[in-house]
């Protein structure tokens, strides 16, 4: 697994992270987000959706599911906060999702369903270091994605 941390001081920059990394993900990955309540997966999805033109991205901490799509893009926005037991997420019509080959899945919350995800999964951390200061982990299979992320973000920072 390839690693890469980046420090963001605002919620802006952390979009900026999301926004570069969402230009390197396939349709059908799955990406998970960790981090305390505030630290910004949220946020992150935001930037992420951004990227291809989706707007009003919410968290979906209620609905569970959020489904974003246009005539190139689907992607799923799970929020599994208030999901205790691996039945509910059953329930939730989770598993049909992941099937999508098409659609991408940003997974926050993904402790009830880790063991059930694919090994390529993207993982995502985010910790809190100050106010609006982050410090965001991407870990994911592929060393080329982190190389074009690093130039896409540090070429978006300049």
């Amino acid at each position: 697994m390839s690693k890469l941390e980046i420090l963001t001081y605002s919620p802006r920059e952390t979009r900026k992270v999301a926004r570069c990394l969402a230009q390197y993900v396939d349709a059908g990955s799955v990406i998970i987000l960790k981090g305390e309540l505030g630290a910004g997966k949220t946020e992150f999805v935001r930037g992420f959706a951004d990227y291809f033109g989706i707007k009003g991205v919410r968290s979906p901490s209620f609905t569970i599911i959020n489904v974003f799509e246009d005539e190139e893009t689907k992607l799923y926005h799970i929020d599994f906060f208030r999901i205790k037991y691996s039945e509910e997420v059953f329930l939730s019509g989770f598993f049909d999702l992941l099937e999508d080959k098409e659609a991408i899945k940003l997974i926050e919350w993904p402790e009830v369903v880790e063991n059930f995800l694919p090994s390529e999964t993207i993982k995502i951390e985010i910790e809190i270091i100050g106010k609006t200061k982050r410090k965001i982990k991407i870990e994911l299979g592929d060393e080329n994605i982190i190389k074009k992320h690093k130039r896409c973000y540090s070429i978006q920072n300049s």
